[in-house]
């Protein structure tokens, strides 16, 4: 028995190597977005007011991995009201929140819809 126990633990404390995938920025990523709306200006994404609605899956668009450059919005049941959509970074380029600044408990990256900064469409950072 401790003949097994003393390469287990020898074993165990050896570093594990993790291989990251990398991502290739000519494909747009599927993930799953959300739209943060307040009805007046903001940044960051838990001050009071601050509503936030499930919209469905999306394809996000790269520009590096810390780059947003469009997200299109792919509803999964058009018929119901819900269109299809792209929003793309015209307006104040974008914000990162991380998990703690948002309800979906992981980081999201956001593009704002309009010139007021009212209301932003995010995307579940799942390429990093």
């Amino acid at each position: 028995m401790h003949r097994l126990l003393i390469p287990l633990l020898v074993a165990s404390a050896l570093p594990i190597t993790v291989l990251a995938h990398p991502v290739d920025l000519s494909k747009e990523i599927q993930t799953t977005c959300f739209r943060m709306d307040s009805g007046r200006y903001y940044t960051g994404g838990m001050s009071e007011g601050i509503k936030w609605d499930l919209l469905g899956p999306c394809k996000v668009k790269l520009e590096d991995k810390f780059s947003v450059t469009s997200i299109k919005v792919v509803p999964n049941k058009p018929d119901k009201g819900r269109k299809k959509f792209v929003v793309d970074r015209r307006y104040e380029g974008y914000q990162l929140l991380k998990p703690y600044q948002n309800p979906t408990g992981s980081a999201v990256a956001c593009l704002f819809e309009s010139k007021k900064l009212t209301s932003s469409i995010c995307a579940i950072n799942n390429w990093i």
